[in-house]
């Protein structure tokens, strides 16, 4: 009920608590592709299905850094520790044949 308060009196920013996770979301929303940049009027309606369209690809299409760059979705899914391992092993892979690559193609002599 703090947030509430502190949003009614319309204090954002001059003598505002710290609001680290408020921060975080409107920066979050304000890079989403789905983002309109300003409403031009504030219709109910517009601006809950603005929401629910930004939820969806929230939870659905966006990687989060902290979950290990998988969605919540797959999260919940029980699929992350799949799909990392499988990250894991491509990356591997791609790191073996880069080091073929260069040994191979090594050159000799001071010319470079």
């Amino acid at each position: 009920m703090k947030v509430a308060r502190w949003v009614l009196r319309g204090r954002w920013r001059s003598n505002a608590p710290p609001l680290p996770d408020i921060e975080s979301f409107f920066s979050s929303l304000k890079r989403a592709p789905v983002y309109p940049g300003r409403f031009s009027h504030l219709n109910e309606g517009v601006v809950m299905d603005f929401f629910g369209e930004y939820f969806r690809w929230y939870n659905t299409e966006h990687y989060h850094s902290r979950i290990g760059y998988v969605t919540p979705e797959q999260m919940h899914q029980d699929l992350a520790a799949g799909i990392i391992a499988e990250r894991k092993r491509v990356l591997g892979k791609q790191q073996k044949l880069r080091k073929l690559y260069w040994s191979a193609n090594q050159t000799t002599g001071s010319g470079l």
